[in-house]
């Protein structure tokens, strides 16, 4: 040793070069991150290597997410039970989120006076911080995929009728006579109410709505006009205009609908309002409707879709007073009724449906559909498109609609004695 280097103590060689703030900081940063990454790929790893493992916790979180979102909006021991399911899981997961903070902050305070023991306390922010990121992303996204799931229509309407079956609610067979009266009564008027119901639910479900209000505007315009079974029938099959004293009685169907469905179907919390829809589906945007000329606030967004599939409907078939009205009518009707009979988002959505899917309803007699063949040329087009072109309001053969679909399609339309022999040709 020369006589210029000096030797000290072990412990004070030990506290010669203490650690700075900046080190710390590095030293935490590592901790904090690394750790946290390798927890990840850690986690990831263990998922992959364990699929049974990982597709029951995505199993349980997406059904958890689907039982929830079908509770909404029900009353009675359901709701209750998903909302005390809901206060419990986000109980137990603050619980152990809090206790995880806990371990790594005890972990963060001790790298920060030492990096004695860093190596094990980043496998601790591994196991604890890491593994939890991992597993909460996870079961967070299965949750909210069951959530999304459960909102779609066809999921929220098919396991609703299963949990309506399960609870013993008698709406479906109340539903079933009333139609099979409707059918004996006046098939025509059977047979339009659902492809009213059926135009209603494509809308609906274009437009976006809540999964309760697609519902209730597809059963809602299944069975609008129910009350015309207090109708005499000399005045549904009038071959000719009605007049003032047959038209006070036509107009009486609507309100006979809201008193019937009120009557003889229990509906669910969920479908309370379908009644009220259904009976106001010949009111106006402009008040001028009937039979009680409500102002437009009054008219739900499910009625302003029935009306558009009602109207559509009756002036695309054939009635006991005319034929199937030429396409440029139809279209005269909805563009002069924008804003005042009819909702303009709705008129555009409906006419952007998908031509194929408008045509097996308006192309269709007696409940009997065209097949597959007859529609196929048809899916490339919206039904406005087809309209405007068979009206030859637009060239055809521009866009997406060919010539040869325009000719198909007046072929098809035409007179109701060739939507007959349609029927007949194709089922």
């Amino acid at each position: 040793m020369s006589h210029n280097e000096v030797s000290l103590p072990g412990d004070w060689a030990a506290t010669a070069a203490p650690d700075n703030i900046s080190d710390r900081l590095q030293r935490e940063a590592e901790l904090l991150l690394g750790g946290t990454a390798q927890g990840v790929k850690d986690a990831t790893i263990n998922a992959v290597q364990h699929p049974g493992d990982t597709a029951a916790k995505i199993a349980v979180s997406a059904m958890l997410g689907a039982g929830l979102a079908l509770s909404q909006g029900r009353a009675g021991f359901l709701r209750e039970t998903a909302q005390m399911a809901g206060v419990a899981l986000t109980a137990a997961f603050s619980v152990d989120a809090l206790n995880r903070i806990g371990t790594v902050g005890h972990s963060m305070a001790d790298t920060w006076r030492s990096d004695k023991n860093f190596a094990h306390n980043k496998e601790v922010v591994a196991s604890t911080l890491g593994s939890f990121i991992f597993d909460s992303a996870l079961m967070s996204t299965s949750g909210i995929a069951g959530i999304k799931l459960a909102r779609t229509p066809a999921v929220y309407m098919g396991a609703h009728h299963t949990l309506d079956t399960l609870r013993g609610s008698p709406m479906a067979a109340q539903h079933q006579a009333l139609q099979a009266e409707m059918l004996a009564y006046h098939p025509g008027t059977a047979y339009h109410q659902d492809r009213v119901g059926e135009l209603s639910l494509l809308v609906a479900k274009d437009m976006h709505l809540p999964p309760a209000s697609v519902e209730t505007a597809y059963v809602a315009g299944t069975y609008h006009d129910t009350g015309k079974m207090r109708t005499p029938l000399e005045i549904l099959d009038f071959p000719g205009k009605l007049n003032a004293e047959q038209r006070v009685i036509m107009d009486r169907h609507a309100t006979e609908t809201g008193i019937i469905l009120r009557e003889r179907v229990q509906y669910p919390e969920r479908l309370a309002d379908v009644p009220t829809v259904a009976e106001r589906h010949h009111e106006r945007l402009d008040g001028q409707g009937t039979p009680n000329h409500l102002p437009a606030s009054e008219l739900p967004v499910e009625t302003r879709i029935n009306t558009v599939a009602d109207v559509f409907d009756v002036l695309s078939h054939q009635r006991s007073y005319k034929q199937p009205t030429p396409i440029g009518e139809i279209l005269d009707v909805f563009q002069s009724g924008r804003g005042t009979s009819f909702d303009p988002v709705v008129v555009d959505s409906f006419m952007n449906q998908r031509a194929d899917k408008v045509l097996g309803l308006m192309l269709s007699d007696g409940g009997i559909k065209p097949n597959v063949e007859v529609l196929s040329p048809f899916k490339k087009m919206t039904i406005g498109e087809l309209l405007q072109a068979a009206a030859a309001r637009v060239g055809a053969g521009l866009g997406n609609v060919s010539p040869t679909a325009v000719e198909r399609f007046n072929n098809y339309y035409g007179a109701a004695s060739n939507r007959h022999r349609l029927t007949e040709a194709h089922i």
